[in-house]
This record gives C-alpha cells, sequence and structure tokens, in this order.
C-alpha cells in the first residue's frame, strides 16, 4: 500500500523541484544582498574550479584568476543554487525512501539507527 504512495510523491516532488529551482534563481538575481553574496560564492567556486583545473593538467597554479564578470557570476551561482537545490531534493528522496522501504525489515548489518530503535 505504502510503495505506490510514496513513489507518487517522489514523482509529485521530482516535477515541482525543476520549477522550484527555477524561481530559486530568479529571485536570487534581484535581492540585491543576496545577489552580492551569491557573486562572492560564484567567483570562489570559479576559483577553486579553476586551481583544480590546472593542477589536473599538471599548470602552475601560483598564477593570477582573473574573476567572472558581474553578470556571469550571478548566472553561474544561480544555476549553482538550482543544482544544490535539485541535488539535495532528490538525495532527500532517497534517503527517507530507502529509510522507509527499510524499516519493516530487520537489519543484517547493524547499522546505529536500526540499534537504537
Amino acid at each position: 500500500m505504502i510503495l505506490p504512495v510514496a513513489k507518487l510523491g517522489t514523482l509529485l516532488l521530482k516535477t515541482m523541484s525543476k520549477p522550484i529551482a527555477t524561481r530559486l534563481k530568479t529571485e536570487a538575481s534581484r535581492h540585491p544582498k543576496f545577489r552580492q553574496l551569491i557573486i562572492n560564492l560564484a567567483q570562489a567556486n570559479h576559483r577553486i574550479s579553476t586551481n583544480i583545473q590546472r593542477r589536473v593538467y599538471g599548470h602552475a597554479t601560483n598564477v593570477e584568476i582573473r574573476p567572472l564578470n558581474e553578470e556571469k557570476a550571478v548566472q553561474a551561482a544561480a544555476d549553482l543554487i538550482g543544482e544544490l537545490f535539485v541535488f539535495s531534493e532528490r538525495f532527500g528522496i532517497r534517503f527517507c525512501f530507502g529509510h522507509l522501504l527499510n524499516f519493516s525489515k530487520p537489519c543484517v548489518v547493524g547499522c546505529w539507527s536500526c540499534r537504537n530503535l
């Protein structure tokens, strides 16, 4: 009984997550304080990813990395926030749905959550 209802609920959440992520992206670029925060987030993400790429390809990492312009930074951070929202929502579904299915079965491994029951 719970399996069809749970699957329908996860499908509904997956369907709703994309429009919510899009709404987060548009609102993130409008609010001034949050806009500055996401610009700083995007610049830090750009520096870290550029340094990682340079290390992977064997280039020098002590060079100055040019920052993104403001619009590219806002777009990159808004995309990052949208993807993080979708990822966290899907991770939450997997965790809760998997835990609900395994709750009725006895634990073979002896995980910490089953020992506390």
